[in-house]
């Protein structure tokens, strides 16, 4: 009954041991397929050494102290990061670790997770678009007026980042 509610959910459960070396007392065949892996033997040769080896280098330091917070302090922690799949390939994941306990009444740290790639994907694709847009203002598209809004979305950003004690210097002329 378990196995067919678990193949209804979108995401997927990874379980460690609270016990040092803290290895992976389950996982489920999503994240096998996430990651890019068909078969369950060699998956399980490759998960002994843990399933942090495919955190992405820049999100590693940030799922390593997130996972300590949760196992020193319990409650639950929501998180978004990659994973490098087998083909080197990049996915993202979202989800909460927390603790909670395996079926034998040990207390494990449990990974509930589901894919996010594809609106990361989207995510970024949206901030790109939007940022060239503000890049590429200043061509004179509609007229003055767009220039000058550019100009001044630029100089109120300067502005903010300024020292109190510093200056900005506008040069308004067509000379050089």
């Amino acid at each position: 009954f378990f196995k067919s509610v678990h193949d209804t959910v979108p995401g997927g459960i990874v379980q460690y041991s609270m016990v040092p070396p803290h290895e992976v007392l389950y996982y489920d065949r999503r994240i096998m397929e996430l990651i890019g892996y068909e078969d369950r033997e060699e998956f399980a040769k490759v998960a002994k050494e843990g399933l942090l080896q495919f955190v992405h280098n820049e999100d590693y330091d940030y799922v390593v102290k997130l996972t300590k917070k949760v196992m020193e302090n319990g409650g639950k922690e929501e998180f978004v990061n990659r994973i490098r799949k087998k083909d080197e390939s990049i996915s993202w994941l979202g989800g909460t670790i927390s603790l909670g306990f395996d079926l034998q009444g040990e207390e494990v740290l449990q990974i509930y997770y589901i894919d996010i790639t594809r609106q990361k994907e989207e995510e970024i694709l949206l901030e790109q678009q939007y940022n060239e847009e503000i890049a590429y203002r200043d061509t004179w598209g509609k007229g003055i007026s767009s220039y000058l809004s550019m100009m001044y979305e630029r100089l109120k950003l300067m502005h903010t980042l300024l020292a109190e004690d510093g200056s900005i210097y506008v040069h308004l002329d067509w000379r050089m």
